[in-house]
């Protein structure tokens, strides 16, 4: 019987080869026009495998398989698939599509396969083909539907929009044997209902409740591990320390549900529901939480240690004190999320790709050693946040709070030593540390005031690049012996700030304030101080002037001494007229 079910699957897959074929390509076609059997290649591209080449249409029905089909249906729902002004929960195809690569994994892993299981399969296939227009393969699939239903409850199925909506529905036959049930449903039946139920501290261990009804359902304390809730309705319910190890809630409604240390380890949450679910102190590690809707969740303190995050909305959620090492969050959203204290690492160059973290709250968070690129942080809150050895390419981060934020020895601007200048513009970095730190970009009317730059990289390596201070707010910053090389300093504020040794050749300082700062031994060979400079008791002991342009700076009681050099290139003496250079 185990083979036969097998060759029922196969005969599954190919109905879904032949029907979803030409729906796809049609999709595709015209959304990438001429480029699109390229594009289906890209996204079928297999490392291990030999390169994909598809010659015309007929071609790539006959190369692609059913998964291949799906996979393109599932991963470009949203660019390709989903309708105009439709919510995905009105278009169930992607949820078929989803609970069908599942199948096809299960049956290629070579699972046995019961006849419920073969049922389930084919009812799901023909939602899809139907769904899709594919109407001769969905026969198909029908006929298997109507096999299994005979062979399973004797006699033939009703439909299935008719039998879950029978008022028979609801019923179903518990089996208690000591602490552990099984349940099973009545011949009636496909979906079990348990709304509101009291199943605390049952065990539930690998049983089949995909679509049930667990509304406000109490399972404190359940043990479902490895339990199947594809698709199930479990808003509102409390799962207080439930065991969820390897479930697969794919799907699932867990809307408003209590998860409060729940073990979700390695649980399947694609595409589930979970808006305002209470998952605090959860276990999440290696969970995989693609696409989910986590909008204004909590999960302060949860692990999410390896969870993946990809494309999940987290908008306005609450993770303050919570694991993201090594989570992926590539695409995903956390817009206005609580994030502070969050703990994040990763050995991946790409798990913080594309995140869109505007005005997110990140108070203290480690996000030390991260490589962050294409991603968005305009108006989030890093005051305190340890941003050491970090690496920021492609990033915007206008309006930022980075008050008193740790960036020590950062890469700001780069990404892998390439040059991606960074947008910082009216950002607050009072009092942050940013010793050593590497920096192209943009900062302009940034708040700096007692930063610490020492040692900095402000773009002086690089010709073509510079780092654009203008009217930024350096009062009393620490810049010893930072790279200013060429920076845009144009109406800046480096009142007391100390450029001890400080490299500003060719810097623009037209109209900057460096009342009572310190250039000792600083290099500003080629600089243009002049229309408007203030150096009124700036310290230029020992500092490079040469070729610098002075015209209108106001040098009132600036201090020099023998060694500096001057303008014409030669060294000041008491008897020096500066009125020369400054006209």
């Amino acid at each position: 019987m185990s083979q036969e079910n097998r060759y029922r699957v196969d005969d599954i897959l190919q109905a879904l080869k032949a029907g979803l074929g030409p729906y796809v390509l049609q999709k595709f076609e015209k959304r990438h026009r001429k480029n699109y059997l390229k594009q289906i290649e890209n996204w079928l591209y297999d490392p291990d495998g030999p390169r994909l080449q598809l010659l015309n249409d007929d071609d790539a029905k006959e190369k692609v398989d059913a998964p291949g089909w799906l996979k393109l249906m599932a991963y470009n729902w949203k660019d390709v698939f989903q309708e105009k002004g439709k919510r995905k929960e009105e278009q169930p195809e992607l949820n078929y599509a989803y609970e069908l690569l599942n199948t096809r994994n299960l049956w290629g892993h070579q699972k046995h396969f019961t006849n419920d299981d073969v049922l389930r399969a084919a009812d799901t296939a023909t939602r899809l083909l139907e769904a899709i227009g594919a109407k001769e393969e969905a026969e198909v699939t029908r006929k298997i539907v109507q096999k299994y239903g005979h062979r399973i409850y004797g006699a033939a199925p009703v439909a299935a929009d008719a039998q879950e909506s029978s008022s028979q529905a609801n019923e179903a036959r518990r089996i208690i044997n000591k602490n552990r049930i099984s349940i099973s449903l009545r011949k009636e039946e496909i979906w079990a209902d348990f709304s509101g139920e009291d199943l605390s501290e049952w065990d539930l261990t690998e049983q089949e409740l995909s679509r049930a009804n667990l509304t406000g359902a109490n399972l404190s304390k359940a043990v479902l591990y490895r339990g199947k809730l594809i698709g199930a309705n479990l808003s509102e319910a409390d799962l207080l320390e439930a065991d969820l190890r390897e479930a697969d809630l794919s799907v699932a409604n867990l809307a408003n549900a209590i998860l409060r240390k729940t073990n979700l380890s390695d649980a399947n949450l694609t595409l589930a529901d979970l808006r305002d679910a209470d998952l605090t102190s959860a276990n999440l590690t290696n969970a995989n939480l693609y696409n989910a809707n986590l909008t204004k969740a909590v999960l302060e303190r949860a692990n999410l240690s390896n969870a993946n995050l990809a494309d999940a909305n987290l908008s306005k959620a609450s993770l303050s004190h919570t694991n993201l090492c090594d989570t992926c969050l590539i695409n995903a959203n956390l817009m206005e999320a609580d994030l502070a204290n969050a703990f994040f690492y990763t050995t991946s160059d790409e798990f913080f790709c594309n995140v869109d973290w505007d005005n997110a709250d990140l108070r203290g968070a480690d996000l030390s050693f991260v490589k962050v690129d294409r991603a968005s942080l305009n108006g989030a809150n890093l005051s305190g946040a340890n941003l050491t050895n970090a690496e920021l390419g492609r990033v915007s981060l206008e309006g930022a709070d980075l008050t008193r934020a740790v960036l020590t020895d950062a890469n700001l601007g780069y990404k892998d030593n390439e040059i991606d200048e960074l947008n910082l513009n009216g950002a607050n970095l009072s009092g942050a540390n940013l010793t050593n730190t590497r920096l192209i970009g943009s900062l302009k009317g940034a708040d700096l005031t007692g930063a610490v730059l020492t040692g900095a990289d402000l773009g002086g390596k690089y010709d073509e690049c510079v780092v654009d201070l203008s009217e930024a707010n350096l009062t009393e910053a620490n810049l010893a012996d930072a790279d200013l090389a060429g920076a845009l300093l144009i109406g800046a504020n480096l009142s007391h700030a100390n450029l001890a040794g400080a490299n500003l050749t060719k810097a623009n300082l037209i109209n900057a304030d460096l009342i009572n700062a310190d250039l000792t031994k600083a290099n500003l060979s080629g600089a243009n101080l002049g229309y408007g400079a203030n150096l009124t008791g700036a310290n230029l002991m020992e500092a490079n002037l040469t070729d610098a342009n002075l015209t209108n700076a106001n040098l009132t009681d600036a201090k020099f001494r023998f060694s500096t050099k001057l303008p014409d290139g030669t060294f000041w003496t008491t008897d020096t007229d500066m009125t020369q250079f400054t006209g």
